[in-house]
């Protein structure tokens, strides 16, 4: 399937996409299949479109079509904008409390060097989190659906949070999440609320 919705977007099979009101708010997620599309929404039942049927659902509702959640706020505070420099953390740090790259970091590395263990090793992150900035630790109720970051910035809008996918730290203040790439899409393992 290669169908084109509202005249730009061609959608691929295998790709997920976010769906949006008109108003730009999350209102659910299309997965392309090989022969149809599903849209699935929170507490409604699921939408299944035939290749010919996509465009004009998509123009008959308002909606729109994206891969970056409304909610992602693009955000590296790196000094040399490195992309690639495998500072999650720091960058996690600096938007849930206001923290320069470098002041981040030296707490980071400090942090390692007490601990023993690398800045960005798990045990390190941790204690950073609960003991420097006085997070509390959560976890998911048990059975509880797994939340993607995306469906855990709609869930917990109010507050700041920083929330552990599978390798990766990523903050949350009041409903928008704070990365370097759009994380939206990950499964929250563990998070921590500040106090």
């Amino acid at each position: 399937m290669r169908t084109t919705v509202m005249g730009y977007f061609a959608l691929m099979p295998g790709d997920a996409y976010i769906v949006l009101d008109s108003n730009k708010k999350e209102i659910g997620k299309l997965s392309v299949l090989s022969d149809k599309a599903v849209v699935i929404r929170e507490g409604m039942d699921d939408v299944e479109l035939e290749e010919k049927e996509i465009a004009k659902w998509f123009e008959d509702n308002k909606f729109i079509l994206t891969k970056t959640s409304p909610r992602w706020v693009e955000f590296n505070p790196n000094p040399g904008k490195n992309t690639k420099a495998n500072d999650c953390t720091i960058r996690a740090y600096c938007a849930a409390e206001g923290l320069s790259w470098d002041e981040a970091y030296d707490i980071a590395s400090q942090a390692g060097k007490d601990n023993a263990y690398m800045p960005n090793d798990k045990s390190t992150v941790e204690k950073i989190i609960t003991e420097k900035f006085g997070y509390e630790a959560c976890k998911l109720e048990k059975g509880e659906k797994k939340l993607t970051v995306s469906e855990f910035a709609i869930k917990y809008n109010v507050g700041t949070y920083l929330v552990m996918v599978a390798r990766h730290l990523v903050a949350v203040v009041d409903g928008q999440y704070y990365d370097s790439w759009d994380c939206g899409d990950k499964k929250v393992s563990k998070y921590f609320e500040k106090g």
